[in-house]
C-alpha cells in the first residue's frame, strides 16, 4: 500500500485543437502530483487512427497523422523511482484540411492582340501540405460582364474584340476547401 501512494499522477491535454498535417502536436501532462516531491518525469504513447504509432516523445509531427485522422496520446507519469502513475488519455484531435494557398496568376499574353488566344497561366502550381490533389476553376470577365461560356484557362481569340477589357480569376481547389479568387486583367490592343 505504501508504494502505490508514492505513485506519481497528473492530467493531460493534446494541443493544438485545429491541428492539420502541417502542425506538430505537442502532448501536456499537467497537474503533476508525487508523495515524494520526485521531480516530474512522462513516458507517451500516441494513437492515431485508432492505431498505435512508434513516436514516444511528448510531439508528434504530421509524418505520423492525414487529414481526417483522430489522434489521442496517453501519459504515464514517470518519476524516475518506483512504478509508473496510472495511464491518462488525452482529449482526441481530429485532423483538420489545410485548404490550398491561393495561386499566383497571370494573363498571357502581356498585350494581346485581336488574333492573340488570352490564356490564364497558373504561374506556380499551388502546394497542398495534405497532400491533395489541387484543381483550378476558372471564370472569365469581359469589361466586367462575367462570360459563362468561358470556364477553362483559355479563352479564343475570336471571343475577343479590340478594346475588351478581359479579367481571369483562378480559384484553387484540394478535394475538400477552396483557396480566395485571385485574378489578372489585360486589355486586347491593336498592332502598332
Amino acid at each position: 500500500l505504501e508504494e502505490l501512494l508514492e505513485v506519481p499522477t497528473a492530467a493531460v491535454i493534446l494541443e493544438p485543437l485545429d491541428a492539420t498535417e502541417a502542425s506538430t502536436l505537442t502532448c501536456t501532462p499537467y497537474h503533476w502530483t508525487d508523495p515524494d516531491g520526485d521531480p516530474e518525469g512522462a513516458q507517451f504513447e500516441w494513437t492515431v487512427a485508432g492505431a498505435a504509432v512508434s513516436a514516444t516523445g511528448a510531439t508528434l509531427t504530421g509524418d505520423d497523422f492525414d487529414r481526417g485522422d483522430e489522434v489521442t496520446c496517453t501519459v504515464y507519469p514517470d518519476d524516475g523511482d518506483g512504478p509508473l502513475g496510472q495511464p491518462l488519455t488525452s482529449n482526441p484531435v481530429t485532423i483538420l484540411n489545410t485548404p490550398p494557398a491561393i495561386p499566383e496568376v497571370e494573363l498571357l499574353p502581356a498585350d494581346p492582340y485581336t488574333e492573340d488566344d488570352l490564356v490564364c497561366d497558373v504561374v506556380t502550381p499551388v502546394p497542398d501540405v495534405d497532400p491533395d490533389v489541387v484543381t483550378y476553376t476558372y471564370r472569365w470577365s469581359a469589361d466586367g460582364v462575367l462570360q459563362p461560356a468561358q470556364t477553362t484557362d483559355t479563352v479564343p481569340s475570336v471571343s475577343t474584340q479590340l478594346g475588351q477589357e478581359w479579367t481571369c480569376e483562378v480559384q484553387a481547389f484540394d478535394g475538400a476547401e477552396v483557396s480566395a479568387w485571385v485574378s489578372a486583367t489585360t486589355v486586347v490592343v491593336p498592332h502598332e
